[in-house]
């Protein structure tokens, strides 16, 4: 009997200190996942509606070509009903980098390779205008400076070429292409993967690099954004019905795309550290039901000969607790030398959070205490006489 009853409390250890471990893991990462959430993207919109464009390769080998149907396009877009302002761009924000080229200023000396990286992305006009991403000095691309070599930077790569200095309108830089650029804007930053710092982003006039691929962005004067998805439908086929319908999606919609793998490492845990915390419990209730069941004879003797019922509940209490608390304790440690290994799962919150420790640990013993009170306070209630007689 001694030999099963170790056994017993060496299994709800177990269960208590796997669930710990989960627990502590399913907290971080739930606490983690809404700090991704909340944090600042770089833009401000909640009605734009994103549609990605191909164009047919017979009927648009020509960059001149690609580049008129896209100025077509967004005349259309912005005098359509409905519609506030419209845009182009190669690649969205949260969508991942793309087209990282060098960026250095005049008389470096640097091997290509060591200089300054940037992200590039051509836009056209009202880019900043419709994704709500503050310019905070300068202006955006118009249509004279077609006939120059221009640029709008972020404040991330504007820190890196020109650090410490608030005057960067008008500067001159060097970009991989060795075109010269003047520097006619400075933007906010826009995170380009959700769960990592801004990265340096380099804006180009999209007539400089007019691909098959873009996406059209518009924003919806009001309510729904997908109101104006039939209008961007119409607008594209206008100018030529042999290009495919786009996939369209709101910018709530790539958010969501872009934290997919986050919740499913978050869900995946939860659902484990529920399951694993539902049967600590149970665990904890059977094996002390099952241990007063042992133990009937021996609390109607303690009973019998005076013992107070919460001299027993206590005594029951302290010894189903001791297991727990040992595997708390263990689950714990454990989960605090995982620390290094969970770094790379978190985003803006230590391994280590105490508050989240914390209510992982009130939560276990609180459910643990329920778990053992339910049979400790039946064993107080016990009979003598009754229980004596069962021998």
């Amino acid at each position: 009997a001694s030999r099963g009853f170790h056994i017993r409390n060496i299994l709800v250890t177990t269960e208590i200190g796997l669930s710990v471990i989960l627990l502590v893991l399913a907290g971080l990462l739930f606490n983690s996942f809404v700090r991704v959430i909340r944090t600042d993207k770089g833009f401000h919109t909640t009605t734009a509606l994103a549609a990605d464009i191909s164009l047919p390769q017979a009927d648009y080998s020509d960059a001149n070509r690609r580049t008129d149907f896209y100025q077509q396009l967004l005349d259309k877009l912005c005098n359509a009903a409905g519609i506030k302002s419209a845009a182009i761009i190669n690649a969205l924000p949260l969508t991942g980098q793309t087209w990282v080229d060098a960026a250095w200023l005049p008389g470096d000396g640097r091997p290509l390779t060591e200089r300054p990286s940037t992200n590039v992305r051509f836009i056209s006009e009202e880019y900043f205008q419709t994704m709500g991403i503050p310019l905070l000095a300068g202006r955006s691309f118009k249509q004279p400076d077609r006939q120059r070599k221009v640029a709008v930077i972020s404040q991330r790569l504007a820190d890196i070429l020109w650090p410490q200095q608030d005057s960067i309108v008008g500067r001159i830089f060097f970009s991989n292409d060795n075109n010269q650029y003047e520097v006619i804007g400075v933007t906010g930053d826009v995170l380009t993967d959700i769960d990592k710092a801004p990265v340096a982003i380099l804006y180009r006039p999209y007539w400089e690099a007019s691909r098959r691929q873009a996406v059209i962005v518009a924003q919806a004067s009001a309510g729904d954004p997908y109101s104006i998805a039939e209008s961007i439908r119409v607008a594209i086929h206008s100018l030529n019905s042999d290009i495919p319908i786009p996939v369209m999606r709101t910018m709530h919609e790539v958010l969501d795309d872009s934290v997919a793998q986050r919740r499913f490492q978050m869900s995946l845990t939860l659902v484990f550290a529920a399951s694993a915390l539902l049967l600590a419990g149970i665990g904890i209730y059977g094996v002390v039901s099952y241990s007063v069941t042992l133990r009937t004879r021996e609390i109607g003797v303690r009973l019998a000969f005076g013992a107070p019922q919460h001299n027993v509940l206590v005594m029951v209490l302290r010894q189903a607790m001791m297991p727990v608390m040992i595997g708390i304790l263990t689950g714990l440690v454990i989960s605090l030398a995982m620390g290094r290994v969970l770094t790379s799962l978190l985003y803006d919150i230590s391994p280590r959070d105490p508050l989240t420790i914390i209510s992982v640990l009130v939560m276990l013993i609180t459910i643990s205490l329920a778990a053992c009170y339910i049979p400790a306070s039946k064993a107080a209630k016990i009979d003598p006489m009754k229980a004596l007689r069962c021998e």
